[in-house]
Formats: structure tokens, sequence, C-alpha cells
């Protein structure tokens, strides 16, 4: 089919009203019927009917931010705001434009399947644009963004982290692996985007980079960047490789900061990482005068494990996200707090120290 042909004729499967009722079936049942759409659409090389829509309106013809391999409009449907990611096509050789509509149309039915608080939700492709997908616009952007315009300093930051990993495990539940987990695609009220899209990037542009000016390396874990030294035969992101990418968010999110900002050279980033370093604990100047957690620091280097096999689960990294929210407290009223709520918050420590232990200990 050609690339900017809309939808023809189909097995009717294609056209079935699948999404509206898809999440009250079984979770086993629906990912079953979801793998089997994706085969249909990729022998096809077609789409559902209901994931094109209609009535898509550029707002301006000036992109309101792009990268490498798209462009980001802001746009109306039906009179509400949306978000108009369109891939750049036009760049690409007939063979690669079929390659990528491909996966396009692949993740598109992907991401519709999903529906959780965490994550943005898919409204579906533009009708009128084969590589243009459509999304709710959120008013602050990413999470970064976010922080920027408010104040990083006014913003509670553990409960945003504490979303981004329970969208995080949602996605994993799902069996689905992330794969480009950075402050600039969560938007503004912790509601993950642009999982799976990282493909976009891998196939227009090499696999270091992708739509952000400082690329991706900086998020990726080690054994992305050399498979082989870890036993693999090619780079291949995981659910190890988001929780990898987590703890890069928490940095990020605290200092304002991409990984390793202080080095302008990406493989002089890939050099340290392979050799087992990682970013150095921030100071309390470095997080816009707050004071990052020893538990929260603890958690992110678990993430940062070398091994992919030893790094915790998103499960645990919600469970650890409780435990620092819990310590946050107690360290308040460490502050604030009687005699008697000192050997409380005491207390609280020792059992959040050996829930910890027991964290990366499970993971091993």
């Amino acid at each position: 089919m050609d690339s900017s042909s809309p939808v023809s004729s189909s097995p009717s499967a294609l056209t079935a009203p699948y999404y509206p009722f898809a999440q009250r079936l079984d979770p086993d049942l629906r990912q079953r019927i979801g793998r089997f759409l994706v085969r249909l659409s990729e022998a096809w090389n077609v789409l559902p009917s209901a994931l094109h829509i209609g009535g898509v309106q550029l707002m301006s013809r000036d992109p309101v931010a792009g990268g490498g391999f798209a462009d980001i409009f802001r746009g109306t449907h039906h009179e509400t705001d949306v978000a108009i990611k369109r891939l750049r096509f036009h760049t690409f050789s007939e063979a690669k434009r079929r390659d990528v509509q491909k996966r396009l149309y692949r993740e598109a039915l992907v991401w519709r399947q999903q529906s959780h608080r965490h994550i943005l939700p898919f409204l579906g492709i533009d009708e009128n644009n084969n590589f243009s997908l459509v999304s709710p616009w959120m008013q602050h952007g990413s999470v970064i963004h976010y922080l920027e315009t408010l104040g990083p300093e006014t913003v509670e930051l553990v409960p945003i982290l504490s979303q981004v990993a329970m969208g995080l495990e949602y996605l994993h539940e799902e069996n689905i692996v992330h794969g480009d987990l950075r402050g600039a695609n969560e938007a503004g009220q912790a509601r993950l985007a642009d999982f799976g899209l990282s493909i976009f990037a891998d196939s227009t542009q090499g696999a270091f980079t992708t739509s952000s000016g400082a690329g991706s390396t900086r998020w990726m874990a080690p054994e992305l960047m050399q498979p082989r030294q870890f036993g693999y035969d090619r780079a291949r992101r995981s659910r190890p490789s988001d929780v990898y990418a987590f703890g890069h968010v928490c940095l990020e999110i605290y200092t304002g900061q991409p990984p390793f900002f202080e080095d302008n050279s990406e493989p002089t980033v890939i050099t340290k990482v392979l050799a087992g370093e990682r970013p150095t604990r921030p100071t309390r100047d470095d997080c816009y005068g707050r004071s990052m957690s020893d538990e929260l620091w603890r958690l992110m280097k678990l993430c940062w494990t070398h091994q992919p096999s030893e790094r915790p689960s998103a499960s645990k990294l919600i469970y650890g996200m409780v435990r620092v929210e819990q310590s946050d407290r107690a360290s308040s009223q460490l502050v604030e707090g009687s005699p008697k709520d000192l050997r409380n918050s005491l207390t609280s420590w020792k059992a959040f120290i050996s829930d910890l232990e027991d964290i990366g200990e499970d993971s091993e």
C-alpha cells in the first residue's frame, strides 16, 4: 500500500470496534487479541479504521518543537487542543518509508491499547497524513518544562517520580518496553509518552541519537552501548534498560540537567559508562537548594547496576519510592517532632533500610 493512502480493503477484524471495550477484557485475552491485530496489520499493511481520525487542524504550519526525526505541531481535534507528532517521512527513501510506516502502524496499535492514568493517551493517526500521531495537548509539556515553568523548588519531586515508576510498571506488565525514558518524554503530570517511538530514531539516525539535542546516549544502559560485552548479539531495549534510565530520570528531575552534563563528548560518556562510572551524587546547590535523600540515592544506584539482571523490577521501584516518601516524612518529624516522634522515626528508618536491602537482594 502506498504510504500516503488511507485505510484500504482489509479483514473485518481490522475495522472492528475493538478499543472501546478492550480494557474490560481479561488481561491475557486482551494481549492475545492485541498481538493478533498487530500480525494482521503487518500482513495487510493497514490499520484498523478506528485508528485514523479526521478533523485534525494545525494551529500553525510552524512546529512548536522538533528534533532529528519528527516535528511537533499544536493543533485541534473537534475544538480540543492536541499535539501532532509528524515524522519527517519526506527525508526517507521509498524503502525506508515503507519500513518506518510498518513500524509506526505497530506502535500505534500497541499505544492505542493502553489505558492508565500515568500513560499519555493516544488518539490516533491523522487520516490526512499517515505519518502523524495525535495525542492530547499537555499544557506544561514535558516534566522538565513543567518544573522550569513553576519553579523546581516549589514542586514536590518524589510524588512525580513515583508516578513515573507506576507508569513504567504498567507498561512492563503489558510486555511493553518504553525504550526512551527521559524527562523530555514525560508529560507535565507524569504521564509517560513516546514509548516505543525510539525505534524511529534508530531507523532514521543511528543507535545513539534521538530527537533530543543531547541524544539519548546519556540515558542508555551499558548493554545498549556495547551488547557483546554482555553476551548479546545486538542492542535490544529491555525492562532492565528502562529501569537504568529511571535512575537518570530521577537525577534529571532533581537537578534539571541531563546525566553527565559536564561532559560534552558522547564517546567520553560511553567510555565512562562501560567502565562502570556513574554520575556523582548531586549537592544541595545542584538540586535547587533541596537535598536528595540517602534513600533515593541508594535506589538510583540500584537502577544503575552494571549487570541488567541485578537491577530491580519496576514493581520494586514503586515499593522503593513508597519507602522514600515515608523516609522523607520521617525526616520532617525529626526536625519538628517530640522525643517520642524521634524514637518512632528512628524505628521507621530501621525498617526502611532493611526493606531497601531486600530490594537489592531480590533483584539478584
